[in-house]
């Protein structure tokens, strides 16, 4: 990254789509097809997307009481905030209606860090005189 600069993220769209997965489940079955748990910036988000994802791989209900027995169970309810930060993650929307489009704000996001990353991967390589330049351009693209 760009010292002084933040990693490209939308917070508050992350936010909206934990909050329609906590609100309304079946809200899962189209953010899937949108996320994986490394798109979201927030570590908060990241988990609680991770233990609704396995809630919604097991054919469990999601919800604040799951999301949060999941987390407890794994020692990582504390990582969220508790309770309360599983409940207040589910206050961020009161609609479900646009989680697709916030879904594709979050995924925009990633996808910028993402280039970001290969971006500086490129460049690293390109200073480093003991890789053959073929080679070091042909990891970059992979």
């Amino acid at each position: 990254m760009i010292e002084g600069k933040l990693p490209p993220q939308n917070l508050e769209a992350e936010a909206a789509v934990i909050a329609a997965i906590l609100i309304e489940s079946a809200c899962m079955n189209t953010v899937v097809a949108y996320l994986h748990e490394n798109c979201f910036y927030s570590n908060t988000n990241k988990l609680i997307f991770s233990a609704a994802l396995h809630l919604f791989n097991n054919s469990q209900k999601i919800d604040i009481l799951t999301v949060s027995s999941h987390l407890k169970a794994k020692a990582m309810l504390d990582s969220v905030g508790g309770n309360y930060g599983v409940i207040s993650a589910s206050n961020a929307v009161s609609s479900t209606a646009h989680v697709e489009e916030h879904c594709l704000l979050v995924k925009e996001s990633y996808l910028r860090r993402k280039l970001i990353e290969v971006n500086n991967r490129a460049i690293n390589s390109m200073f480093n005189d003991t890789v053959d330049f073929f080679d070091g351009f042909d990891a970059m693209l992979n």
